[in-house]
């Protein structure tokens, strides 16, 4: 994804020399180590960035690319864990992209990859036009090694029912939530998070009839929350 994604950095206002490296010191990337750590995440960049544009992201490269906004920096240290948490559980399981892509993105990704083993699958779903192209772009990008691979998992794919991306990508999202929540314990701040997570705003007013935010008050009372909770204060 990362090549037919190249990271734009020039997006954010930052270049190579913003980067905070393992050996800057940098409170703020000394906790990301200790999230991911955490989360069994594996190795990222990360940059501060100050566009009044873009908020927290996240740029595909071999290693994830975490962009967060200045302004994060001025918050709580449960503010900061949150918004950490959030995009380091997600790099750990490898769906991060589900915050730089929607899931039209991928799944019109998916479908066109496919057609590398299945000619003509995925007609319909968009332009067959957008779908060759895309095919010829993704069938370029691999290696010879990765190929391999890919036509085993692309066998798996087209012959399940087709998957409802939607809410693919909402369980992903809720997955890293939830956990973020834990990490943070503190629900308040969590929530206000989650607001600031929607937009590219600081703004933290919370919509309790948002049922993600729903969601996130019945996982926190719920006996499995309750445990991890007591378990990680310990």
């Amino acid at each position: 994804l990362d090549k037919l994604y190249p990271a734009d950095l020039d997006g954010y206002a930052v270049s190579s020399r913003d980067r905070l490296n393992p050996r800057s010191g940098h409170p703020f990337r000394t906790l990301a180590e200790r999230i991911a750590e955490i989360v069994g995440a594996g190795e990222f960049e990360l940059y501060v960035h100050r566009s009044r544009t873009r908020g927290v992201g996240v740029e595909l490269a071999e290693k994830p690319i975490l962009m967060m906004p200045a302004w994060l920096l001025e918050q709580s240290d449960a503010h900061q864990v949150y918004m950490l948490a959030r995009v380091l559980t997600l790099c750990a399981r490898n769906c991060h992209a589900v915050l730089k892509l929607t899931h039209r993105e991928i799944e019109v990704l998916l479908a066109a990859y496919a057609r590398t083993v299945v000619p003509g699958f995925g007609r319909g779903l968009t332009s067959e036009e957008l779908l060759e192209e895309q095919s010829r772009r993704m069938h370029k990008a691999l290696s010879r090694k990765a190929k391999k691979s890919a036509e085993e998992a692309v066998h798996r794919y087209v012959a399940q029912d087709p998957p409802e991306f939607v809410k693919w990508t909402e369980s992903r999202e809720r997955l890293a939530t939830r956990a973020a929540a834990l990490l943070t314990d503190d629900l308040v701040a969590s929530i206000e998070s989650m607001a600031r997570t929607r937009g590219d705003t600081r703004d933290s007013s919370v919509d309790l009839r948002d049922e993600s935010v729903r969601d996130l008050l019945r996982f926190w009372v719920s006996e499995a929350a309750f445990r991890t909770r007591m378990r990680i204060r310990q």
